[in-house]
């Protein structure tokens, strides 16, 4: 059994909710098979690409994990991007990509060491994971924990009037939609969309283009992209030598120098006196301007979340949105 969607089949077993987790769970089980382990077990000195086509299989078998995820808590492949405004969270979705990339690259390098570098499982670990990457992964992190934070802020607003929420249907051409607040929820009715992503959240703002959110996604999507490289570029450097199986000495001896490496010693002397850094992979390290770049993105795309706006009401002059009050939804 299938169904057709745009001229392509998909098999039921795929889409539908009470099987789809399983099939999800089963296909994600095999690629990270293939990922972490087959492809080792058959690479030779000559065949580079291997360990890069294990990233990639770790890639997919951690989206198809999501997926899994999604159907279990929400019926929904999408659904670790769903809100509780049934809609598809830009933040998530950042919050989610940082996830996805950083941590499969990070226990794909893992993998490959312990298959062909390391003496005992503990040397599998010996990875350098640079500050500014910790940064990245806290910003996200941050922001996915903020922007419903301050978003709650707008739900204790005086409640939009029901001129004020149907202004905000009409602009979204949708009719299950309520306000909680000033804050515009989507009814279980109707499925989120992708344009969700860059659409404003309360009443004021619904079914309009968020500049800000534009803004971090496009930032976004570049700093992913330009890091996935980066990390392509470490996997391919597998041969004899390469950065993935050992980062430069003279880099090795920088970090030690630098307080940031030290392999458990208690000064940069012992660090230095036992070979510390030698035979470690590094993960490749952001520039500092473009940390700065992404921090500067989403503390803007917080700043605007938070601000009140002027909502339009279709039965009478503009009201400004406010910040005190009760919450009752607005059908």
């Amino acid at each position: 059994m299938s169904q057709v969607q745009s001229g392509v089949q998909t098999p039921t077993f795929m889409t539908n909710p009470q099987t789809a987790k399983f099939a999800w769970f089963g296909l994600g089980a095999a690629l990270l098979f293939i990922g972490l382990i087959a492809v080792h077990w058959f690479t030779v000195a000559d065949m580079w690409w291997l360990p890069a086509a294990g990233f990639i299989g770790t890639l997919a078998g951690v989206l198809c994990l999501f997926v899994c995820f999604g159907f279990a808590i929400t019926n929904s492949a999408l659904g670790i991007f769903r809100d509780g405004e049934n809609t598809y969270s830009l933040s998530r979705l950042q919050m989610a990509g940082w996830t996805w990339l950083i941590l499969s690259a990070l226990i794909a390098i893992a993998a490959a060491r312990l298959w062909h570098m390391s003496a005992n499982a503990a040397g599998a670990l010996e990875i350098y994971i640079p500050s500014n990457l910790f940064l990245v992964m806290g910003i996200s992190f941050f922001t996915g924990a903020a922007a419903p934070s301050l978003l709650s802020l707008k739900t204790s607003a005086p409640t939009a009037t029901p001129g004020q929420v149907q202004t905000a249907r009409d602009r979204m051409a949708e009719t299950d939609v309520v306000a909680n607040g000033q804050v515009i929820v989507r009814g279980m009715s109707q499925a989120p969309h992708w344009g969700d992503l860059v659409e404003g959240d309360d009443v004021a703002t619904k079914g309009t283009v968020d500049i800000s959110k534009v803004q971090q996604l496009l930032i976004t999507a570049l700093l992913m992209s330009v890091y996935f490289a980066m990390l392509w570029d470490l996997f391919a450097s597998s041969g004899d030598g390469g950065l993935l199986w050992a980062m430069p000495q003279s880099l090795a001896t920088s970090l030690v120098n630098q307080g940031s490496l030290l392999c458990g010693y208690q000064n940069v002397q012992d660090a230095l006196a036992g070979n510390c850094g030698v035979g470690w992979t590094a993960m490749p390290d952001f520039p500092a301007a473009l940390v700065t770049l992404l921090a500067v993105s989403h503390g803007g795309y917080l700043a605007y979340k938070v601000l009140p706006r002027t909502a339009a009401d279709s039965n009478s002059s503009t009201t400004a949105s406010t910040t005190a009050g009760s919450a009752t939804p607005v059908g």
